[in-house]
């Protein structure tokens, strides 16, 4: 069994708060809800305050781990949208039947990297190299984060994981993997390269091979018992506009070839 450390660290702190992060909507009126991957943070604010200022519905976001955001929708937490890091979370709604028919897309891919602290030695040297001189390595928690899953499958196909696994610690979500590493509390991580691109405390050191992992998709769908349906596919639909989309590019997120996760 992996052994969870934990490391009391500022960064900790930050990360629990993560999944916290939302905009103050409550009341009747409360615009869409979007539960939406850690991830998608930073590009999903701006495009919501876009949305807003060309006359769409207020957005809020409810960020965190996908699974766990997932579990909020299954016991019943109310939302109108869910964006997903992973087709697993989307998958156990669509099972529970919670999915608006037909609603559910496609929306972005990403690709995983390992980091490193922002001015830390460059000692040159292969992924392995790198992930065999650090003392500690962080990923986000398998079990709460499909980040998590594509690191450690990815480290289990470069045949890594077993020299690897007694060095890890856990982060709740991708976000809070990578505060680990700008927080120096650990030597490397392994993270999505969304999230390195903008970080001023990090950096990216190699890119994981993306055969080394299934494919990362972020499935979107509205929800079916949304009373904000209509609304909540509009913003969808304004998602996959091209400007939108250009929007997420810029962020380092790709295009899925196909609509359907």
């Amino acid at each position: 069994m992996v052994n969870r450390k934990k490391l009391p660290t500022l960064a900790l702190l930050a990360a629990a708060l993560l999944p916290l992060i939302s905009a103050s909507a409550c009341g009747g009126d409360r615009g869409v809800l979007a539960f939406a991957a850690a991830s998608l943070r930073d590009a999903l604010t701006a495009l919501g305050r876009d949305y807003e200022s060309e006359g769409g519905a207020r957005v809020s976001f409810n960020l965190g781990g996908s699974v766990a955001l997932s579990q909020q929708l299954r016991r019943g937490s109310p939302g109108d949208l869910f964006i997903s890091a992973g087709a697993g979370p989307m998958d156990a709604l669509e099972r529970a039947g919670l999915l608006a028919p037909g609603s559910r897309t496609a929306l972005l891919t990403n690709r995983l990297a390992v980091v490193v602290p922002t001015g830390a030695e460059d000692r040159g040297g292969s992924l392995s190299e790198t992930l065999a001189g650090s003392q500690r390595v962080v990923i986000a928690d398998p079990s709460l984060s499909p980040a998590g899953r594509y690191a450690e499958e990815a480290l289990r196909a470069l045949g890594l994981w077993d020299a690897i696994q007694p060095k890890l610690v856990f982060g709740g979500d991708a976000r809070a993997a990578l505060a680990y590493v700008e927080s120096r509390s650990v030597d490397a991580g392994v993270v999505y390269v969304t999230d390195a691109l903008h970080s001023d405390g990090a950096r990216i050191a190699h890119e994981i091979p993306a055969g080394s992992h299934a494919p990362i998709v972020y499935p979107a769908a509205v929800l079916k018992d949304s009373p904000r349906r209509e609304a909540a596919l509009r913003f969808l639909a304004f998602l996959q506009q091209e400007a939108a989309q250009a929007h997420f590019r810029a962020g380092g997120f790709g295009t899925p070839e196909s609509s359907r996760p």
